[in-house]
């Protein structure tokens, strides 16, 4: 009777010291870390890409649209980082999340732009870099977006409407080589020579490489 009684003891003993035992290594003081903020996540995100860190950027964007499923923002940024490695259809996914959120986010817009550059989808490519300008981004944009929406318009042969485009370019940041060499060998293409050797000093003159080029070969 009495060995029964000590074993039933020691049972119950043995069965409080497992329910109070702790993991080696812990305290029961311990707690888990908090949960990051999306404003955490969010810079957590670009400092990854700006690193290069372009799968580990994409998982803190998939954790902020998992907290905020309506971050126009997060959406935007996963599609950067999707272009950058050149996952086409899920970037122009993830843009078009955005726009759909937040229909005046032009970064969206020039964003989807540069993929359908990417993607040799150059009418498409335009309609976004004109929707971009219709929503007046930030005057230090302007330049460049008008430059590649001259490119795209290269590419499909409309020399005028890229002519346009290098024009504003130019008449935005005077000090743009590149927008000069273009704009050259527009002129040249129709066989305008004097303006065309003339875009070419200035391009010359602003550090373009390729405008020396031409300049040895064409306005001797």
């Amino acid at each position: 009777m009495k060995l029964t009684q000590t074993i039933c003891l020691l049972g119950i003993a043995c069965l409080l010291f497992l329910r109070v035992s702790v993991v080696p290594g812990q305290t029961e003081n311990d707690t888990a870390p908090p949960e990051k903020s999306v404003a955490e996540l969010l810079k957590e995100g670009e400092t990854k890409y700006q690193k290069g860190d372009i799968l580990g950027a994409i998982k803190s964007y998939n954790a902020v649209i998992e907290k905020q499923a309506y971050s126009a923002i997060a959406y935007q940024k996963r599609a950067r980082c999707k272009r950058r490695i050149q996952n086409y259809p899920g970037a122009i996914k993830d843009y078009e999340k955005a726009i759909q959120l937040k229909s005046g986010l032009a970064n969206a817009y020039i964003g989807k732009a540069q993929t359908y550059v990417a993607m040799k989808n150059h009418k498409k490519a335009i309609k976004d870099y004109a929707r971009a300008l219709d929503l007046q981004p930030p005057k230090k944009y302007l330049p460049l977006i008008h430059y590649n929406k001259g490119l795209a318009h290269l590419e499909i042969k409309d020399y005028k409407e890229a002519m346009t485009d290098f024009n504003k370019a130019i008449e935005l940041h005077p000090k743009m080589a590149k927008a000069y060499l273009n704009r050259g060998n527009i002129y040249y293409h129709f066989n305008k020579s004097k303006q065309a050797c003339a875009d070419w000093i200035q391009a010359k003159e602003l550090g373009n490489e390729k405008a020396i080029i031409n300049l040895d070969k064409i306005c001797r």
